[in-house]
């Protein structure tokens, strides 16, 4: 298990070196929202970079109502990810939140289940056919309540889970806090952990590592 940050233009001017030395590993940045750049995202890339942090993913905010805007949004991250100069193994993950759903009522769109996910897989298709690697973020409740996790769960998953123990369900990022505190930062940031490469071979479906050693 390895442990990082994300962070979004809210966190601010950020001694990234400082951040390296209190022991993060990676970080994964806001990229923007909409067809918006996060103001601070190329800043805070160069900077990660710099420190000699990793930054396996970034992740995109989004306000999509249908699956065309989804993949607009995509083609956008995408070109946020190039301009920072990332490499294409990198993961842009889809992150549907709270306000993305008050959002799009005000549009007059009911975000349900079915079309939460079918725009989530538009996103997420665009971004591996751009050649990236998709991803999703998203809480309990959108697990629960707005995914399919049969069609989304091929994708990289980064799961908002706070708890000190191992995530409730499988992911490969968890986000356990977003009330950490770190050098380098000041205020709360948001804290994961990452728990990629424990795979089942037989089945192809990833797994944590307590649940492979009890295999």
């Amino acid at each position: 298990m390895t442990k990082g940050i994300d962070v979004s233009q809210w966190q601010g001017t950020v001694d990234w070196n400082a951040v390296k030395n209190a022991g993060v590993a990676f970080v994964i940045p806001r990229d923007g929202y909409r067809n918006t750049i996060d103001p601070r995202f190329l800043e805070y890339v160069k900077g990660i970079q710099n420190a000699g942090i990793k930054i396996p993913g970034i992740y995109h905010f989004l306000y999509s109502v249908t699956d065309d805007e989804a993949r607009k949004e995509a083609d956008s991250a995408v070109s946020f990810a190039e301009q920072a100069g990332l490499p294409k193994l990198t993961i842009i993950f889809a992150d549907f939140e709270y306000d993305s759903v008050d959002k799009a009522a005000q549009r007059g769109v009911a975000i349900t289940k079915e079309n939460c996910t079918a725009m989530t897989v538009a996103f997420c298709e665009r971004v591996k056919k751009k050649g990236y690697i998709p991803g999703v973020y998203y809480n309990q409740d959108f697990r629960n309540r707005m995914y399919d996790m049969d069609k989304i769960g091929k994708y990289t998953q980064w799961l908002a889970h706070y708890t000190t123990g191992d995530p409730r369900w499988t992911c490969d990022y968890m986000q356990d806090s977003s009330a950490g505190k770190v050098n380098g930062i000041k205020g709360n940031v948001d804290t994961d952990r990452e728990y990629r490469g424990a795979m089942n071979t037989n089945f192809g479906e990833k797994l944590l590592k307590s649940e492979v050693a009890a295999q």
